[in-house]
């Protein structure tokens, strides 16, 4: 009984963490765009195409590898230093952009190529996140005899953890501890 809530808890907090970083990166990369509303669509949708090619991709492997849990805690210690290794990043990000755009390229072309560069920033680690759930089904395989069932409950608390995460970290970190402590509080 003790490991299923231990389980359960590692679900809520991974989406916790992933929401928490989301929030925090969309707000982060307004400063870059400018305009929020393509700061969140280029979160948005870096997090969307990680998460589906991260599952994808560990869930075609995870049947090859011996040791789930192991890959499951590298997933995560892999996706929390690299959200404080992008606020190390982050404010380098606009002299490599204005860098790699020509100063006459056209507004959409510039929006373009930062776009392109915040997407790539946060593909790696919604990569990693995209692999959690496929790896901890295979970790815990007698958990999920009826698999549908299971997958909704994993599922659900996971997405429970996200909704805490956005609300926690828009409402209360950003407030009280910043870019910086939100981003640490998610690790």
């Amino acid at each position: 009984m003790q490991s299923t809530a231990i389980f359960y808890l590692m679900i809520f907090l991974s989406g916790l963490a992933s929401l928490v970083y989301e929030v925090v990166w969309s707000r982060q990369l307004t400063l870059v765009f400018g305009v929020s509303i393509y700061a969140v669509s280029a979160v948005v949708a870096a997090y969307m195409a990680g998460l589906a090619a991260g599952s994808y991709y560990f869930g075609k492997k995870i049947d090859h590898m011996q040791n789930p849990l192991r890959l499951y805690a590298l997933l995560e210690i892999g996706t929390a230093l690299y959200a404080g290794a992008f606020l190390l990043f982050l404010p380098h990000f606009t002299g490599i952009s204005t860098a790699l755009i020509p100063a006459t390229a056209s507004q959409a072309l510039k929006l373009g190529i930062r776009f392109l560069l915040a997407g790539s920033m946060l593909l790696f680690p919604t990569l990693l996140m995209g692999g959690t759930l496929p790896v901890l089904l295979k970790a815990f395989p007698a958990r999920f005899a009826r698999l549908g069932r299971s997958v909704a409950s994993l599922y659900g608390i996971n997405t429970l953890g996200a909704a805490a995460g956005a609300l926690l970290s828009g409402f209360v970190t950003l407030q009280f501890l910043g870019n910086r402590g939100s981003i640490i509080a998610g690790m």
